[in-house]
């Protein structure tokens, strides 16, 4: 469980903040149902999973209320 996490040094969005959500692990398996964080100016809510870390396979919606996209272009 998150709340109020930030993650700083990534590459091209610098800072991940306000991170807030359950994300599960299980073995070769993530998940988050309603993960949601603010970058680059702008608020997303993030559900969806990831398997197999070896050869990723990512299935997921990302949604916002607003988006600048002269911001989240350049990503």
């Amino acid at each position: 469980n998150l709340e109020n996490a930030t993650i700083n040094g990534l590459p091209q969005i610098t800072e991940v903040t306000n991170l807030t959500g359950n994300i599960n692990f299980q073995n070769n398996f993530l998940k988050t149902d309603k993960l949601n964080f603010k970058t680059v100016d702008t608020i997303f809510s993030l559900s969806g999973n990831l398997t197999n870390f070896n050869n990723p396979l990512i299935n997921a919606e990302i949604t916002s209320g607003s988006l600048d996209f002269q911001k989240i272009i350049p990503l």
